[in-house]
């Protein structure tokens, strides 16, 4: 299973997965998720740094650079954990607690980033299900 995350949300991500309230199964998805979001923006933030010293008297270069980075989609290889996901999607999608709106520093509301992750795990255990179900068709046709 691999996840889809656009770069530009990496940081609001590792920011806000900490404050659910999760137990068991999900709060140990939550906590593989997390580990790799972090994993994808030290990255991130890396590439940026790259950009800084290609481009060290050119704000304007650097400027694109960015934002070209940050529209890229960053890959979370999630394949060891994909047994915990829905369990996540599941905890995310009836979340019983209040959830802000309010945007901080610019960054998007704790609701826009809860409502990104459930897009994000549902196309994903979607697809998976529906590649699940290609092969049983294939080995059904196959006898």
């Amino acid at each position: 299973m691999k996840l889809e995350i656009l770069n530009g949300t990496l940081y609001a991500i590792a920011e806000y997965l900490p404050n659910l309230k999760l137990n068991g199964r999900a709060n140990r998805a939550r906590q593989r998720l997390l580990k790799k979001v972090v994993e994808k923006f030290q990255e991130l933030q890396s590439d940026a740094q790259e950009l800084k010293t290609e481009y060290p008297d050119n704000a304007d270069k650097q400027n694109e650079g960015f934002v070209e980075l940050y529209k890229e989609n960053a890959i979370l290889d999630m394949t060891e954990n994909e047994h915990l996901m829905p369990s996540l999607y599941d905890a995310l999608l009836d979340y019983p607690h209040e959830i802000s709106v309010e945007r901080n520093n610019g960054n998007p509301s704790d609701a826009s980033i809860h409502d990104y992750l459930i897009d994000v795990l549902e196309a994903e255990i979607d697809n998976n299900g529906a590649e699940a179900d290609n092969e049983n068709t294939e080995l059904v046709e196959e006898k």
